[in-house]
């Protein structure tokens, strides 16, 4: 095993922690942008704010983990940290070139909607994976986690999973009634969640 200085793992995780803010700010950008060019069709539901809210707590509590909190924490191995980066940098470059596809048609994972003049997007990542975008967030969050080396890396993998799984059916069936066959012979030749595999 190698052992880590404390400076490589300070500045892994604060660059971590830079690599989620530029991740956050973009995302708000573009959802900015997204929203002018093609309106939303219904407001946000209690449900809805209820699950940003889990989501905003999922996220600070990993920036805690980052600053140092480690909850359940194992022993500090640079090659590790390095495989956890490398988890978080290969997520967001996923979801940038997601939402770079989707273009004006997204809309926030909570939100549930067809919006004005959608269009269903194969092309680019979405050839492959379905829900690329969170397929990122299960890759970012963990590499996140490992960064922060602690052990619930692995269940919060699942738990994202699950969610991830749930939301992107959930999704699916809003798609299918909109685009019909159309949307179904697209599930045919792509995987929900990760591309070639599931």
């Amino acid at each position: 095993m190698i052992v880590m200085n404390t400076s490589f793992n300070l500045f892994i995780r604060i660059g971590a922690i830079i690599l989620f803010g530029f991740w956050e700010v973009y995302w708000l950008l573009m959802a900015q942008i997204a929203k002018k060019k093609k309106p939303k069709t219904k407001q946000l539901t209690l449900k809805s704010l209820f699950e940003f809210f889990i989501h905003l707590l999922s996220g600070m509590f990993l920036l805690v983990q980052l600053l140092g909190l480690s909850i359940l924490p194992f022993s500090d191995n640079y090659l590790i940290q390095v495989f956890g980066s490398a988890m978080l940098i290969i997520g967001i470059m996923i979801a940038v070139s997601a939402r770079i596809v989707l273009a004006a048609n997204w809309t926030g994972a909570a939100e549930y909607q067809i919006k004005k003049g959608h269009e269903l997007v194969t092309r680019g990542i979405y050839r492959y994976v379905r829900h690329p975008i969170y397929f990122s967030l299960i890759l970012s969050y963990t590499g996140g986690l490992i960064i922060s080396q602690t052990y619930l890396f692995i269940p919060f993998f699942f738990v994202l999973l699950y969610f991830a799984y749930s939301r992107g059916k959930r999704e699916e069936k809003i798609l299918i009634d909109k685009f019909g066959n159309k949307y179904l012979n697209y599930r045919k030749f792509s995987k929900m969640l990760i591309p070639f595999i599931f």
